[in-house]
């Protein structure tokens, strides 16, 4: 049958176009751009799916070179944006002072910082301008630097700030963020693993407690006191209904290790 060679060229040319689009996806961290050819081929792709007329086999090589294939889609002025930063600044280099270019880049890391970026305009970010996150070139983001200095009172005192310091400050800020849901999961992941603890302050009631329950001998029963009895009852509620975050239960558990059975 002469439909047979017919068929391998079809597909033969399918795989390259396949091969082509993916080299071009992880180079430039996005699909082509309107009017590329690769595009339409992947548009047809994207219609034929919708229509039900792709074969699983095709599907399955397009889920395997370009993952996230049927979505994958960035926003045509975004991408334009990027692209005019990039060729405005030397490799390496991303905008230093207050400008357009400066006020959308730190809008982009805001974005990121509440896991509000999607894992495509990232991509394309890390491979457009690879110093994105920092701000400038050779600097860490003012945010950073905060932490380091929380942490140099941290280290050198084992204490946290005071609230009238600027790092109490700082850190004060970062609680009214946390309890308002504006801190992003990284920096809170950051802050817990840094410096435990940070979410209460140094005199409140929570770590008043908790300091008088370090200082008590571990026995198989409640501790005497009464108000730490009631405090430990108190957590273990909160435990039991799964208000207790996963920080504190750490904390009570190297402060007090039986304080779950009791």
């Amino acid at each position: 049958m002469t439909s047979s060679p017919l068929k391998t060229k079809r597909q033969q040319s399918w795989e390259d176009q396949l091969h082509e689009t993916s080299i071009y996806v992880k180079t430039h961290g996005a699909i082509p751009q309107k009017g590329h050819r690769l595009r339409d081929w992947l548009n047809r792709q994207r219609n034929e799916r919708r229509e039900g007329r792709l074969p699983d086999h095709k599907r399955t090589q397009l889920d395997e070179k370009i993952p996230g294939w049927p979505g994958f889609r960035l926003d045509e002025n975004w991408m334009n944006r990027i692209d005019g930063i990039a060729r405005t600044y030397p490799v390496g280099q991303v905008p230093k002072s207050a400008g357009r270019d400066y006020s959308w880049l730190a809008f982009q890391r805001r974005q990121h910082s509440l896991g509000r970026l999607s894992t495509d305009k990232v991509r394309m970010l890390d491979s457009k301008l690879p110093l994105w996150k920092d701000g400038c070139t050779g600097k860490t983001l003012p945010w950073a630097d905060s932490l380091l200095s929380v942490l140099d009172v941290f280290t050198s005192t084992g204490k946290l700030p005071c609230r009238d310091s600027k790092a109490g400050r700082w850190l004060s800020e970062q609680r009214r963020h946390a309890r308002s849901g504006k801190l992003g999961s990284q920096r809170q992941r950051e802050l817990d693993e840094k410096l435990p603890g940070w979410e209460f302050t140094q005199h409140s009631l929570w770590a008043v407690r908790l300091s008088e329950l370090a200082g008590t001998p571990e026995v198989e029963t409640l501790p005497t006191s009464h108000q730490l009895r009631k405090w430990l009852q108190k957590q273990r509620w909160h435990l039991k209904n799964g208000s207790i975050t996963t920080e504190r239960q750490r904390l009570l558990d190297a402060a007090y290790s039986n304080w779950r059975s009791m």
